[in-house]
Parts: C-alpha cells; structure tokens; sequence
C-alpha cells in the first residue's frame, strides 16, 4: 500500500488502511516497513518490480506526489510483466496521478477526463466480464455527497471495462495493463459507506484469491 505523499494517515488513507487489512508496524503504529510503499523513488519500488501475482493499493491522494522517469519505468515494469493490479482510489489527484505516472501498455499514457456526477451509479453489463472481482459491489453504488470523482467514459481506452456509470461518467473501471490490470474505485473514503467499503473490500479479496490461484 502507498503510504507516502498526498496520503491522509489520520483520515480517508487510515481508514483504507484499515478496510484492506494492512497492519502498521508494531510499536509504533507507523506507516512503515514492507506493507508500505514510503515514495515512488525507493529500492522498495525496485523490489516491488519485481513481484509477481501482487497488489498495489494507492489511496486517495490529496495531491500529486512527486516522482521521476525511473519510477514512471517501474511502475510500468511492475504491471506489464507479472500479473499484478494497481487498485487505485478516488478523486482528482488519483486522476491526475493515473494520467501522469503510468505510459500505459503501448506507451502513450492515458487522458482521462475527471469528473462529478450526482449518481447513484449503476453497475454496467461489461461488469460480466470480472464476475469474481465485483460480485460483492452491489447493483447500485450511492453518491456520497462531492466525495465521487470518475472519468468520463470519452476518455477511457478502448480496452478499458466500465462497471459502474452515470450519465456518460465511470465511476469503477478496470484497465487492461499487459500482463496486470489497473482498477480504479471513484470514492474518496473520507466518510464511511458500508456499500463503497464492501465493495472495495470485495475487490481486494477477489483478486487476492485469484492471484493465489495462479
């Protein structure tokens, strides 16, 4: 788990922290060792390039972190090869942060345009196709007051599997990415909503169970 700049350790990244399961280190209950990535310029990253049938969660972020063309590399290496998934949290920074650190599989990065709509969101057809992956996510996913940030679906790759919408915007999306996957979940977590919690709950189960499975 991402645990470093633009992450809310008091707020919406403690409670993610605590939703997926991932314990702080003892004594001290800091943000640190292997279940944490600190920044995007640490031997951890080189490691973790390495690593096969894994997950990477990034919180919602409350600005855009810095990084460089070594960890843009990475983190290309780490999803093109390997079978891992990057789960991605809401809002405009995670946006923006997609649109800027990844090249995507055929190197010419992504667009995608973010965006509020007043929901609920409604879970799509093309959520067939990851049946094991959202099948805890209900039907219909609730607007949390301004906390849902999605992209609108013009600006998604082809490639790319919507799951949850509203009038023209993605609010749950998968990314097809080489060998892994990016999946990206619209909602900030700075209040607690059993139906989002669930749901990411769900989705951090499921592709662990598959991973383990390969």
């Amino acid at each position: 788990m991402y645990a470093g700049d633009g992450v809310d350790e008091d707020g919406s990244g403690d409670r993610v922290r605590r939703i997926v399961g991932v314990r702080r280190k003892w004594p001290l209950h800091d943000w640190s060792g292997n279940n944490f990535l600190n920044n995007f310029d640490a031997s951890q990253l080189r490691f973790m390039a390495r690593n096969t049938h894994s997950v990477l969660i990034v919180p919602p972020l409350s600005y855009l972190p810095q990084s460089n063309p070594t960890a843009v590399q990475l983190l290309d290496l780490y999803l093109m090869r390997g079978q891992n998934t990057a789960i991605i949290l809401g809002g405009n920074s995670n946006i923006l942060f997609l649109n800027s650190i990844f090249p995507g599989p055929r190197g010419n990065g992504f667009a995608l345009t973010p965006r509020w709509q007043p929901g609920p969101y409604e879970k799509q057809q093309a959520a067939l196709l990851y049946t094991d992956v959202f099948s805890r996510c209900q039907t219909t996913l609730p607007a949390v007051g301004v906390n849902n940030v999605g992209a609108e679906t013009s600006s998604l790759p082809r490639d790319a599997v919507s799951v949850f919408e509203y009038d023209g915007v993605s609010f749950l999306f998968a990314l097809p990415y080489g060998e892994g996957a990016i999946i990206y979940v619209g909602y900030d977590y700075t209040q607690s909503n059993p139906a989002w919690e669930r749901c990411l709950r769900g989705i951090i189960d499921s592709v662990t169970l598959r991973n383990s499975k390969k």
